[in-house]
């Protein structure tokens, strides 16, 4: 069923279409109204007829709350569409065939760059073999133009049983301006979003979940690059491999994020500008963090772990530069660090001391009180200033080890005793 009602913003607006899809098992009233019916079988036919139907300026196809099947993929090709359901949960694409994906949008073949909108469904997939495809896969250039769909918005979308939830590219270098993803729950028997040889402008994730049975979220395929990755609130769960594997990114913010079940939070690897705020950062392999060779300049600042079995909080190998620690909090159980190359600079981080400061007291009779500077590690620099000399006049600091230095003076300083003020510090 079919009808051309067209709806217009505005009267000097451009012409916006809006076609209605009725699943099989929508209300009488919805079904009645509709411009398109599902009947509960190869239901992608009726979906695709509307989305086709849209006019080269775009538009929107509604989809009713209800069961629609997809016995083939839905595909979206440059066009400025939105293709929205009636809310998580209530309109249910059930992917039900092998490999490929339940959605892809698209520019392959086209010339003009385009934006668009998939928001307020789910799509589970069902029936045999079909974990080896994906939810979305947004492909935005085949093409010999500089830059494919110009920006992308996911919004209240969930995926489940597929083998990836969202993948951005195809594998051939492409390009894409943004991609905004809100409060969608991603999740895949791989990837709960991959991007693959892609390079995007920036990405903002806002209040998402992201699960995967080997990555939550990967962006290190060959070819890809990501100027802006931005991830506030949400979380990154339940990676057999990575809950966040990440490469080839100039930029990173991750702020408020929750890592879960995770056997490695976070691999860095090339990348540049990280910083990370307010994260839970739990792993169950050697190290909840690493952060490899050629990265630079990654900041963490207040992160805490509350569980898991890694050894070690953060890991940075050698030739990374540039690592900032501050306020982090490990578990109990677990060690704050490893480093097999250059120092971080860290700071009040929780149970893992790396400045402390006293005063020590060369008793009568003495000329050496050795000082408890309780670091972690031996510490790169000690201050000592007197307050109280005596007899004596000058003072040195030796042994410096992984518990204790000490202070020397030159002198017997007397029944007066000489008493010093001493900061130790490690690092910077």
């Amino acid at each position: 069923m079919y009808s051309s009602r067209v709806y217009v913003d505005r009267p000097m607006a451009a012409r916006a279409a809006t076609f209605t899809v009725a699943a099989s098992d929508a209300t009488p009233k919805v079904r009645e109204t509709a411009d398109y019916l599902c009947d509960g079988v190869a239901d992608n036919v009726q979906i695709q007829a509307a989305i086709d139907a849209l006019p080269a300026g775009g538009g929107k196809v509604a989809l009713s709350e209800g069961n629609v099947v997809l016995d083939a993929g839905l595909t979206i090709i440059s066009k400025a569409a939105v293709l929205e359901g009636a809310g998580q949960g209530a309109t249910q694409l059930q992917k039900n065939f092998a490999g490929g994906s339940a959605i892809t949008v698209s520019q392959t073949g086209a010339t003009n760059n385009m934006s668009g909108t998939l928001k307020r469904f789910n799509i589970t997939g069902t029936g045999t073999g079909i974990n080896s495809g994906n939810g979305i896969l947004y492909d935005p250039d085949n093409t010999a133009d500089d830059f494919g769909y110009l920006g992308f918005l996911l919004e209240e979308v969930e995926t489940g049983s597929v083998a990836n939830g969202l993948v951005l590219g195809g594998g051939a270098t492409q390009s894409m301006s943004d991609l905004m993803v809100k409060r969608c729950r991603l999740a895949g028997n791989v990837a709960g979003m991959d991007i693959q040889g892609v390079a995007i402008n920036v990405i903002n994730l806002a209040a998402c979940s992201l699960h995967g049975g080997q990555y939550a979220l990967r962006a290190r395929s060959t070819g890809s690059f990501i100027e802006t990755l931005m991830m506030i609130g949400g979380v990154l769960g339940n990676g057999t491999v990575f809950g966040a594997d990440l490469g080839a990114i100039a930029n990173t913010t991750l702020i408020g994020v929750h890592g879960e079940g995770n056997e490695q939070f976070l691999n860095l690897q090339s990348t540049r500008n990280f910083l990370a705020m307010g994260c839970r950062i739990d792993g169950d392999s050697s190290y909840s963090v690493v952060i490899g060779a050629d990265c630079q300049h990654q900041t963490f600042i207040n992160c805490y772990s509350d569980g898991g079995a890694a050894t070690h909080m953060f890991r940075v190998e050698g030739g990374a530069t540039g690592t900032t620690l501050i306020g982090n909090r490990p578990a109990g159980a677990v060690a704050f660090l490893s480093v097999a190359g250059e120092l971080p600079r860290m700071f009040n981080n929780i149970g893992y001391a790396t400045a402390n400061s006293g005063t020590a007291t060369v008793l009568n009779g003495q000329t050496t009180i050795v000082v408890a500077h309780g670091l972690v590690t031996a510490p790169t620099r000690v201050f000592v200033t007197a307050t109280l000399w005596s007899n004596a006049a000058k003072a040195w600091v030796t042994a410096i080890g992984a518990a204790t230095f000490t202070i020397n003076v030159d002198a017997d300083p007397g029944a007066g005793t000489a008493i010093f003020d001493w900061k130790a510090q490690f690092g910077e």
